[in-house]
């Protein structure tokens, strides 16, 4: 990297106010959201550039990692002994950026940008759900409460999905996408079992 030299031990270190590292190998994951798998390094930056932070942290990590021009500035802090994609979190937490992962790459960006491509996202998938048509199909039900396993088929069905009841035959009548009266058509064969005498 540039401005940087190997050091003793495997350490990495850069000529300016740069970091030391030495990987350590151990597997502990962190229970929290995101599980932390990467080897443990110790980390001490100071001053240092992030774009030049983000290329070491990827070297270690043996990933790929692609930073927008908007990700620059400086960063200096100490970690150690923690997994390299923790140190990643919070390197990135701290200055206002965050990442998504595709197709094994390591996209960095402000973490505004991330929020709103996610919320985009969503739209167009919710904008492609309402364009879909909408299928209707009978189920019927041989063991189980209509009523309980209709409220559970609520928790499936999107926002134009409907069940009804029609006790007269045992059946329900789900309406919605192919994809959300599959996943209603799924909870009836789980619920809908005859119980031990």
């Amino acid at each position: 990297y540039p401005g940087m030299v190997a050091a003793e031990g495997g350490a990495v270190a850069a000529k300016s106010g740069g970091f030391v590292s030495k990987p350590f190998m151990s597997g502990r994951r962190t229970k929290r959201k995101k599980k932390y798998s990467g080897k443990n390094i110790n980390l001490t930056i100071k001053d240092a550039d992030i774009q030049h932070v983000l290329t070491f942290l990827a070297k270690e990590g043996g990933v790929n990692i692609v930073a927008s021009e908007d990700v620059k500035g400086l960063v200096t802090f100490h970690l150690e002994n923690i997994p390299w994609d923790l140190a990643l979190d919070m390197v990135l937490k701290t200055q206002g950026y965050d990442y998504v992962r595709e197709h094994g790459v390591f996209r960095v960006a402000p973490a505004e940008d991330i929020q709103k491509e996610f919320e985009a996202e969503i739209k167009r998938k919710q904008t492609i759900d309402e364009l879909k048509p909408l299928v209707v199909r009978f189920v019927t039900v041989n063991y189980a409460e209509m009523e309980t396993i209709a409220e559970h088929i609520k928790t499936v069905l999107s926002k134009n999905g409907t069940v009804s009841a029609d006790t007269s035959t045992s059946t329900l009548i789900i309406k919605d996408v192919e994809e959300h009266v599959e996943a209603a058509e799924d909870i009836v064969r789980r619920l809908d079992v005859q119980l031990p005498q």
